[in-house]
């Protein structure tokens, strides 16, 4: 490998740092049947809520908010993948 290689590798990683360090700061918010999940572009669940109107008695709430999280993570996945591909 050539120092120009190199170099353009470099380059490229460097810029895989930048976007990863602006998923970090991105942050996504789905509503499922009235709960909220907030996942940031690095897939992580930041906040969990619900508003209002949820039925936290109800017996499906703990599938919903599981529903929910996995919806904010593919929203987050999709983003993800859009601002790697720049890289």
């Amino acid at each position: 490998m050539d120092y120009a290689q190199v170099k353009k590798l470099m380059a490229a990683q460097e810029r895989a740092k930048l976007v990863q360090t602006e998923l970090a700061e991105l942050c996504m918010e789905v509503c499922l049947d009235n709960i909220v999940v907030t996942v940031n572009g690095q897939l992580r669940i930041i906040d969990i809520r619900a508003d209002g109107q949820a039925d936290v008695t109800h017996t499906e709430f703990l599938q919903t908010v599981a529903k929910a999280c996995n919806l904010a993570i593919e929203h987050a996945q999709i983003i993800s993948a859009e601002k790697m591909k720049a890289v």
